[in-house]
């Protein structure tokens, strides 16, 4: 039980890491950081 949840945490921990990579290189190519497809929570983190 304890290491499906450490498993469960390591995937959740390493998911975030890859989306904020991903949107770091899209930042970077798109210099407004405007990206194609702006989802709502990214605008609401900006304010």
């Amino acid at each position: 039980m304890l290491i499906a949840i450490l498993g469960l945490a390591i995937l959740t921990f390493v998911f975030a890491v890859y989306s904020l990579v991903e949107r770091r290189s899209l930042e970077s190519i798109n210099p407004m950081g405007a990206s194609p497809a702006p989802d709502p929570r990214s605008s609401n983190d900006l304010r």
